[in-house]
């Protein structure tokens, strides 16, 4: 029953993420401006990362990640979908090496 479930969540992301736009990330069409408006509510509500290493999980597409990656001495960036991590490692590759 779980590898069912697994393959089902798998294959409905598959369909639902084809361009690893933050819309399909986040299931909205408005979720660029909502993603803009709650990011710093949510990094807000982070304890002091400077210097840490991070563990991001359900990365997606990175709408963290470079925030992250500015205080972080390290960020591993972790999601279920490569595309969405693909989509995060090229949006976050200008910082170097601070992120996988």
């Amino acid at each position: 029953m779980e590898e069912e479930a697994r393959r089902t969540m798998t294959q409905f992301w598959e369909e639902h993420s084809r361009a690893a736009t933050v819309e399909e990330m986040m299931l909205d069409s408005s979720a660029r401006i909502l993603s803009e408006k709650e990011r710093p509510e949510i990094i807000g509500m982070l304890p002091c990362i400077d210097g840490h290493s991070v563990l991001e999980l359900g990365a997606g597409i990175g709408r963290f990640t470079g925030h992250l990656a500015k205080l972080a001495s390290h960020v591993t960036a972790v999601d279920f979908m490569q595309n969405f991590l693909d989509k995060n490692k090229e949006e976050n590759r200008k910082r170097g090496d601070r992120k996988s």
